[in-house]
This record gives structure tokens, C-alpha cells and sequence, in this order.
């Protein structure tokens, strides 16, 4: 297996729960799943966990402790976030939809950045 400089450095337990994540929303979303970027970082006492969707910002998405995904074996939050991140955006979170003509339609700023629904 051949993991990133990101993925070398991290903690063992850190590395399993990022691709368990990954696994978790190709399951739920397939098609979006390689426009993610999971990133886990735990301390001594707690730890948190980033999730982007790539395609849309690499600014924006949500930030969960990680104390809850602890506890929901199912990352049942995970799977909510997500939903709802893609949500924000207007994306489908079908399966088998043209992720590409979706970005198309993110609708952004005069800078080019994605602005979602308040």
C-alpha cells in the first residue's frame, strides 16, 4: 500500500479511522467519495475531524469531535454531515449522477468561491 507523506505521518489508529470514514461515505455516496478530503487528528484527551468536499471549496466543509464518531460505530454523523454538506451546495446525493456538470452549477462569488444556501 502506498500512503501520502499526509498519511506516513499519522498515527496508526488516526490512518484506520480515515479510510473507515472514506469507506463509509463511498458507501453512502459513491460518486462523490474521491472529491473528499478526510482528515482525523486526535490528542491525549480528544480529537477532531475534518471533512472537505474538494470539488466544491478547500475551505469549507465540517468539523465533528471525535469523541461522537467514537461512539456511533455506524458514523451515522458522518453520514448526516455529509448529506447535508452536499446538501448546502445543491449536489445530488444520488447514486450515479455527473458529479462534473453538478460543480458546473455551484453557484460562486465574483472570486470564485462556492457560496451555499443560508
Amino acid at each position: 500500500m502506498i500512503l501520502s507523506l499526509e498519511e506516513a505521518a499519522m498515527k496508526p489508529s488516526d490512518l484506520a479511522l480515515k479510510k473507515e470514514i472514506l469507506a463509509k461515505i463511498g458507501q453512502h455516496y459513491p460518486d462523490h467519495v474521491h472529491f473528499f478530503r478526510v482528515t482525523v487528528k486526535s490528542g491525549k484527551t480528544e480529537g477532531v475531524i475534518q471533512v472537505v468536499h474538494l470539488g466544491v471549496t478547500a475551505e469549507m466543509g465540517y468539523q465533528i469531535a471525535m469523541k461522537g464518531v467514537v461512539n456511533d460505530p455506524d458514523l451515522r454523523q458522518i453520514v448526516y454531515f455529509t448529506g447535508e454538506l452536499l446538501e448546502r451546495y445543491k449536489l445530488s446525493r444520488e447514486k450515479h449522477v455527473d458529479i462534473i456538470d453538478q460543480l458546473q452549477g455551484v453557484k460562486r462569488n465574483n472570486i470564485g468561491r462556492a457560496v451555499h444556501e443560508q
